[in-house]
């Protein structure tokens, strides 16, 4: 899967790939590259907003589903190790 989002960050596609595409790349396991392709100015900056929006899903999702105690400490944790290592995302340019 990790393939499919980097294929098409640098694609010349500017439609998702199928809908909900964006839903369903969106887990735990993504957020990384989520985030790094959000900042990387290589990738244009239409699908750095999809990546970004899928940052706030993943958030949101994380928030809402109370349920989930496990999958919200995921993304807390994943939330404070982007933001100590903020600099490795964002001083790409």
């Amino acid at each position: 899967m990790t393939y499919d989002i980097r294929e098409w960050a640098f694609s010349n596609d500017s439609e998702l790939p199928h809908q909900d595409w964006d839903l369903f790349v969106t887990t735990i396991d993504t957020a990384p590259l989520l985030l790094s392709l959000s900042v990387d100015p290589k990738v244009a900056k239409d699908k750095r907003k999809v990546f970004l929006a899928c940052l706030y899903l993943l958030v949101g999702d994380a928030v809402k589903i109370n349920n989930n105690k496990n999958h919200l400490e995921e993304v807390r944790s994943f939330v404070e190790q982007a933001s100590s290592n903020r600099n490795t995302f964002f001083n790409n340019g």
